[in-house]
């Protein structure tokens, strides 16, 4: 149900927010290839260590210029900063993250 439909409802905040908190500090980041309108994409994914997700970002390329939108995305957006990232062995990580 839309948010927009519940306005003044009593369980507006239970049903809509249910299970969503703050961020934690230790992020799991990971990208993946997945198909948009017939045209391979990849997906940029934060997961916090509470296994809510954090941010999503569709990128054209699987460089280092898509990485680091993410990752200015997300942290000019929380109030979070992660203490721990973990990623897979991209090549691509430590130049950003470092």
């Amino acid at each position: 149900m839309r948010a927009g439909r519940l306005a003044g409802h009593p369980l507006r905040n239970v049903s809509v927010t249910a299970g969503r908190h703050s961020p934690g500090d230790g992020w799991h980041v990971d990208e993946t290839c997945v198909r948009v309108n017939g045209v391979w994409r990849y997906v940029y994914r934060a997961v916090d260590q509470y296994g809510q997700v954090i941010d999503v970002l569709v990128s054209a390329r699987r460089d280092a210029d898509g990485a680091r939108r993410f990752f200015r995305r997300v942290l000019s957006t929380l109030k979070v900063k992660p203490t721990k990232v973990v990623t897979d062995a991209a090549a691509v990580y430590p130049g950003v993250l470092g």
